[in-house]
């Protein structure tokens, strides 16, 4: 005895794993990636990190 309810709980159970189901958004996204080495951000907070700080307090 099925009733509608139950094969509609199977339908939407379904639906609601699309990387299963081969989603075109299921990709890894490249964009979330940090580049590091010469010339990017992370470079740049490294040699903002060794400036020395007590040097601008003697000049005060």
């Amino acid at each position: 005895m099925e009733r509608k309810q139950d094969r509609f709980r199977m339908e939407a159970a379904g639906s609601l794993t699309p990387a299963l189901e081969g989603a075109p958004h299921s990709a890894e996204h490249l964009r979330n990636t940090k580049e590091k080495g010469r010339g990017s951000a992370d470079e740049a907070r490294q040699t903002k990190a060794q400036v020395p700080v007590l040097a601008e307090k003697e000049a005060r």
